[in-house]
This record gives C-alpha cells, structure tokens and sequence, in this order.
C-alpha cells in the first residue's frame, strides 16, 4: 500500500462508519435515521483535512521522496481514468478501501442519491471535495 499524503484521521473512518449504516437505513426507507446518520458524519475536521491535502502547497504534506517517472505525451494512454465499470471493479478488489491510507470508500453514486434526497452540506459534493476526498470517489 502506498503511503497517503497525510495521515488520514479517525473522523474519516467513523464518517464511513455512518454513512454505510445511513445507506442501510436508506434501503430500508427509514428517512429520519439516514437524516440523522448523514448530519452525525458531518465533521468539520475532515473539510480541514481535506483542505490541507488540496489547499496551499505545504512541504510538510505534499513533499516526494522521489518524482514519479515522466512518460511521454505520445505514449501515455488518451484515457487517463478508468471508466465507472473498472472503478466499481477496482473498489471490490480492494474491499472499497482506499490503497493509499486504507480508509472505507464511499462512492458518488451513494453521495449524489443522498445529496439529492437529503439536504447535504454542499463541500460533500462539490468538484473540489470530490478531488480532494479520491477515497470518496
């Protein structure tokens, strides 16, 4: 596994941890728990923690060991991420964690059906958070 940029915190995993049991309450059309699961994994030390890995350049965080070898432009494949079919294979195979730091992923398609069922702070699915949180693909 690959080292992550910055030590993922305990919020990211407990957040997983109540977003899958607000999944499971969803399935079972109990709203209020979703609701009220949804909102208790709405930590604010995770926007932070997100904002440290995307925000201003810090050394402390995004320093490299060793820069990545360069392939050339002509040679890189023209599809540079997978499609949703060998994302969603890529997540079973690794038990829908993150192969950086481990933590559970969830997927856009469970934030999108929450976020339009539920009212979501909007850092949840913005493009930013969504680059930023890659374990939340």
């Amino acid at each position: 596994m690959r080292q992550s940029l910055q030590q993922p915190i305990k919020e990211l995993e407990l957040a997983a941890k109540l977003l899958d049991a607000a999944a499971d309450a969803f399935i079972l059309k109990n709203y209020k728990l979703t609701n009220s699961l949804i909102w208790a994994a709405n930590f604010p030390e995770i926007t932070e923690y997100a904002k440290s890995i995307v925000g201003k350049l810090s050394i402390d965080i995004h320093h490299q060991t060793k820069l990545p070898k360069r392939i050339p432009i002509s040679m890189r494949d023209p599809t540079r991420m997978p499609s949703q079919v060998e994302q969603n294979a890529i997540f079973l195979r690794d038990g829908w964690r993150c192969r950086f730091c481990g933590i559970k992923v969830i997927s856009r398609k469970a934030r999108t059906l929450f976020s339009n069922s539920f009212q979501i702070e909007k850092h949840w699915t913005s493009i930013n958070s969504q680059q930023t949180l890659r374990c939340m693909p």
